[in-house]
């Protein structure tokens, strides 16, 4: 259930609360089906994510690692970095942000407040401990969002209030601030470095990647699951999508950009894309009307949604 959320192309940000397992599988959201495999799915390919808790416990598999998410806990995931979020202790509540790569590119040209996203190895340096976080900072910044009562005040209030935790995420953003995973999968990470680094090899087959790695295909799939809460085949996907998305961005068409990222054919690539982020890869592509850098980023448009 959401106390208050506002969504668009580029951002969404959410109040979760949960007082049990139904109205998480259940919850209708801004995705409207399937809510939480989509938003894992959406993070996965354009956006940087944080959850901070409130209340309760959240289990994240992350890149081979498994974290308990604390009251107070701050949690970080960059683009690309395939992470699951499941409520562990009921009722819980969070804060649950994703944004644009490009967000703060006119406020912050040198990125510096995606040094804690970038800065670090895939599912290492994920939480920062509650201890080490302003905590009133940190609420009162999200609890304003809900003031703005129309959507083109609630975006303008949703990016101050961004910046400010991102603010204090790179103040407190030091190893010695890090949580330690629960548990961390060496074969696991070994065999996620792999597939990262070889997207658009053929080798990526369940079968292939079970043999180079000496373990059977259902254990290859199990692991793969424990790791990262994707199946192997929905990780591979949206992996894939991610590096064709930043191609188109970067002016490749759009078959050469599905061909050097894995995929065989282009239906393929297209129905996925769809599938995934709810568009073609036409409209990701910058044109006249559509820039994600600058012409039309601060702009309201059809997609913004306040709920």
């Amino acid at each position: 259930m959401y106390k208050f959320g506002y969504k668009d192309r580029f951002s969404f940000f959410v109040d979760d609360y949960y007082d049990g397992p139904v109205r998480y599988t259940n919850n209708p959201g801004p995705f409207q089906n399937s809510f939480s495999r989509l938003r894992e799915r959406y993070r996965l390919i354009i956006a940087h994510s944080f959850v901070y808790n409130l209340q309760g416990k959240f289990e994240i598999r992350v890149e081979g690692s498994r974290y308990l998410l604390n009251p107070g806990d701050l949690f970080i995931a960059r683009e690309s970095e395939g992470h699951t979020i499941t409520p562990a202790e009921y009722p819980c509540e969070c804060f649950d942000a994703s944004f644009s790569l490009h967000y703060f590119t006119i406020p912050d040209p040198e990125f510096r407040l995606y040094k804690p996203f970038t800065d670090r190895a895939l599912g290492v340096g994920n939480v920062i401990g509650a201890a080490h976080l302003n905590h009133e900072l940190i609420r009162s910044c999200c609890k304003h969002i809900a003031t703005a009562d129309d959507v083109y005040l609630r975006r303008i209030t949703v990016i101050g209030a961004l910046e400010t935790v991102l603010t204090e995420l790179a103040r407190v953003h030091k190893p010695e601030n890090f949580a330690a995973p629960v548990e961390r999968d060496p074969l696991t990470v070994e065999i996620l470095d792999y597939i990262n680094g070889n997207l658009s090899s053929d080798d990526l087959e369940p079968d292939a990647l079970a043999a180079r790695f000496y373990v059977s295909r259902s254990q290859l799939n199990r692991m793969i699951k424990n790791g990262t809460g994707f199946t192997l085949w929905n990780y591979i996907t949206c992996k894939r999508l991610s590096r064709a998305y930043y191609l188109i961005q970067a002016g490749v068409s759009n078959k050469d950009a599905a061909h050097m990222s894995g995929f065989q054919d282009y239906s393929t690539f297209y129905k996925a894309y769809i599938r995934v982020k709810g568009f073609s890869p036409k409209d990701d592509r910058p044109s006249d009307s559509f820039d994600p850098l600058l012409t039309n980023f601060y702009q309201v448009d059809e997609s913004a949604k306040i709920f």
